[in-house]
C-alpha cells in the first residue's frame, strides 16, 4: 500500500471507496479470486484500453460471477483513478461515462462471437490444438474447427497465427 501511494500520489491516502488488491500479478490474482467469491450484486470495472489477454484469469472469474447473477460492467481500469488526478471520484466518472456511452451492440443484436467461441479464441491464442481445445471445453473437434473458421473470418485472418496477432491487437487488421 505504501509503495502504491508513493508512486501514485505521494503522501495521500487512497480515494474513498477504493482498495488496493495487491502489487503485481502474483499478489492481485488471489485477491481477485477472493473478491469474486464475496461479490453478491455488481462489479464495475473501468478500462480505457481493454486488452485481450488469453492468460488473464478474469475470464473464469467473470463467468462464475455471471452464473451467480452478478451484474458486470466495464469501462476503464481502476489504476487510471490512481494515476490521473482528474479522476478522483470514480462513481461520478462512471455515471457520466455511462450516460455518454453508446452500446457496441444495438438492442437485440447478438455479439460477433458467442461465449464458447471466445473460449476457443483464447485457447487458440495460447497455442492449443483443436483436439486439446475440444477436450478442455467438452465439445467435438468438428465444433472447434467450425469455431476457428468463424474466428478467422471475423478477424479477417488467413491463418491461426494471423488471427492471434489480430486478436492481440498486433496484426494488419487490428488498427
Amino acid at each position: 500500500m505504501g509503495q502504491m501511494n508513493e508512486v501514485a500520489h505521494p503522501g495521500r491516502d487512497l480515494p474513498s471507496g477504493l482498495a488496493l488488491l495487491g502489487i503485481g500479478r502474483a499478489a492481485v490474482a488471489p485477491a481477485k479470486v477472493e473478491l469474486e467469491r464475496r461479490t453478491r450484486r455488481s462489479v464495475w470495472s473501468l478500462q480505457p484500453q481493454p486488452r485481450f489477454d488469453p492468460e488473464d484469469e478474469t475470464y473464469e472469474l467473470d463467468a462464475r460471477s455471471r452464473a451467480r447473477g452478478v451484474d458486470l460492467r466495464t469501462i476503464t481500469p481502476p489504476k487510471a483513478l490512481r494515476f490521473n488526478p482528474l479522476l478522483q471520484n470514480a462513481l461520478d466518472l462512471w455515471h457520466s461515462t455511462w450516460r455518454e456511452s453508446t452500446p457496441v451492440l444495438t438492442d437485440g443484436a447478438l455479439p460477433t462471437l458467442i461465449a464458447r467461441q471466445l473460449d476457443v479464441a483464447r485457447a487458440v491464442c495460447l497455442g492449443r490444438t483443436d483436439a486439446t481445445i475440444a477436450r478442455q471445453l467438452g465439445i467435438s473437434e468438428r465444433t472447434v474447427a467450425r469455431d476457428v473458421a468463424t474466428i478467422l473470418q471475423i478477424t479477417q485472418a488467413r491463418s491461426r497465427g494471423e488471427a492471434i496477432l489480430n486478436m492481440l491487437g498486433r496484426g494488419r487488421h487490428s488498427t
